[in-house]
């Protein structure tokens, strides 16, 4: 073999090396990181954003949500997310208020059942059967069912 054959192969090793040894390091993020512009920085934590990526000299910053804002998990997030309202013109109320680190949490008001579930409160509500005229109710309704 020729000397120029054994060095254009080893280029092309050092290539494929240099290649597949960046691709491991930036797609194999630990728990608690995050990828940005192939580096792996730590995660923000709940209730608060990313002010500034890190970088190979500086970690990242992190700033609380504001009011009417909310994240619920670790993360690497540039803007915390909105939170939700109720609306009580469909039957709904606030059974939790929104913090920094958890949405609202709307529920039925009484008289109203749910019919779409959202975690742990609900999305939709409706008003609770009245049954037939003159047989009355026979099964009191709940928040989770019709009467």
């Amino acid at each position: 073999m020729n000397s120029d054959f054994l060095i254009q192969h080893a280029k092309l090793m050092v290539w494929i090396f240099l290649l597949f040894g960046h691709l491991q390091l930036v797609s194999c993020c630990g728990p608690g990181e995050y990828l940005i512009h192939g580096q792996c920085c730590p995660m923000c934590p709940v209730g608060s954003r990313v002010s500034k990526h890190c970088t190979a000299m500086t970690n990242t910053g992190c700033r609380v949500c504001t009011q009417g804002e909310y994240i619920d998990h670790p993360n690497g997030l540039e803007k915390c997310l909105k939170c939700e309202s109720c609306d009580s013109g469909m039957g709904l109320f606030d059974s939790q208020q929104c913090t920094y680190f958890q949405n609202t949490i709307c529920h039925c008001k009484e008289g109203f059942f749910c019919v779409e579930r959202k975690g742990n409160g609900c999305e939709m509500c409706r008003k609770h059967s009245l049954g037939p005229v003159g047989e009355g109710v026979k099964k009191k309704g709940t928040i989770w069912e019709d009467a």
